[in-house]
């Protein structure tokens, strides 16, 4: 018995193949875009858990306002709040406001004092734009920068401490622990120490002045013993016996000097005359 294939099955074959072929090649094709549209996409936002310590903030005393810079509006600022963006904080009320940061420094806000905020990149650190009034800052890390009127203000040796008021186109600096360093409009470096009050205004150069003096750290002075102070000092008397005495340096800083003495010679006594008895009288 002989069996004949029709050419009708071959081509149907054929095509099946093909459509299997083509199916699989597109099938690739697709994974390959999405992978490709998935690595141009941008990262997502970090989360909580990636917020550096100098962007998180906690209101410790009073009240403030902030403005985020996704928003328009003012509101008010919540107890614990983590900056992922630029924003603006202003103390709202008459008792101003101290908010507490995540590694241990202080921002304080006297009242209509307001700040911009801003993270800086690469190198990581918080700008702070000082925009009106008075602020009070304490920190012992360097993870911060300070922009005022004709002045960015940058931490030199730690612990810092100091408080800028900006009132239009002028800064009124007072360093009250540690040193900051000053680069001016012009790039020139100023450093202005503990004790330092600076005036400055835009295009000029700063005026500094001392309102106080720096506490100098005092070294511990041991004091000798009183043996190795003692010095033996010989006193002569006018009969001529020696009597020696101790004298003890009540201060390490005195000197122990010794006693100057002089021989005393006694005067010799001038012989009194006797006066002669009477010669008794024989009675007549």
């Amino acid at each position: 018995m002989r069996t004949e294939i029709s050419s009708t099955r071959l081509e149907d074959r054929r095509g099946a193949r093909r459509h299997d072929l083509r199916r699989r090649t597109i099938g690739l094709l697709l994974s390959g875009l999405v992978l490709l549209i998935s690595a141009c996409q941008p990262a997502p936002p970090p989360t909580e858990a990636f917020i550096p310590a100098y962007m998180r903030f906690r209101l410790c005393e009073g009240a403030a306002r902030i403005k985020r810079a996704s928003s328009s509006e003012w509101t008010a600022m919540e107890e614990q709040v983590n900056l992922q963006e630029a924003a603006e904080i202003a103390a709202d009320g008459e008792e101003g406001a101290e908010i507490c940061i995540g590694d241990g420094s202080r921002l304080q806000l006297e009242p209509g004092a307001a700040v911009g905020l801003e993270a800086l990149h690469p190198l990581p650190r918080l700008q702070t734009t000082v925009q009106e009034g008075e602020v009070r800052f304490e920190a012992d890390k360097r993870s911060y920068e300070f922009v005022v009127p004709g002045c960015t203000l940058e931490l030199v040796r730690l612990p810092t401490s100091f408080i800028v008021e900006v009132g239009g186109s002028t800064t009124h600096l007072m360093v009250e622990e540690g040193s900051v360093r000053c680069t001016l409009e012009t790039g020139t470096l100023r450093l202005f120490t503990e004790c330092e009050e600076v005036y400055l205004m835009p295009g000029e150069e700063p005026e500094v002045a001392n309102y106080c003096q720096p506490e100098e750290t005092s070294t511990p002075t041991v004091s000798p013993t009183a043996e190795a102070t003692a010095t033996p000092t010989a006193l002569i008397t006018p009969t001529g016996t020696l009597t020696p005495t101790a004298t003890q340096s009540p201060t390490p800083t005195e000197t122990p000097t010794r006693t100057p003495t002089r021989r005393v010679i006694p005067a010799t006594p001038t012989p009194t005359p006797t006066p002669v008895p009477p010669t008794p009288t024989s009675p007549p």
